[in-house]
C-alpha cells in the first residue's frame, strides 16, 4: 500500500484535527499568526478572540493583540477584528 493510499485510524484523524486547530498543546506564536492560522475556524458563540487564543498560545497578552490590531486598522483592511471567533 503507498503512504498516500493508508487511511488515518480515527485517533490519527483526531489527534491531527486538534493539532490543525492549535488544541494539542501551546503554541510559542505570536497572537497575529495564530489568528491568521485560525480564521476559517468558528465557534458557536461569537466572541472575542482573547480565550480562544489563551488556551492556545504559550504567552498570549491580551494587551498585544488589542495593540496589534488597532495599529494594523491604520493601514487598511486586514485579518485582525475584534470580534473573531475561535
Amino acid at each position: 500500500m503507498n503512504t498516500s493510499d493508508r487511511v488515518l485510524t480515527l485517533r490519527e484523524l483526531n489527534r491531527a484535527t486538534l493539532v490543525r486547530q492549535m488544541l494539542l498543546e501551546w503554541e510559542d506564536v505570536s497572537a497575529l499568526e495564530a489568528v491568521e492560522r485560525l480564521v476559517t475556524l468558528q465557534a458557536q458563540v461569537t466572541s472575542p478572540p482573547y480565550v480562544g487564543l489563551w488556551t492556545r498560545l504559550k504567552e498570549f497578552r491580551r494587551e498585544k493583540l488589542t495593540r496589534s490590531c488597532r495599529s494594523d486598522a491604520s493601514s487598511g483592511p486586514r485579518s485582525c477584528v475584534p470580534h473573531y471567533s475561535l
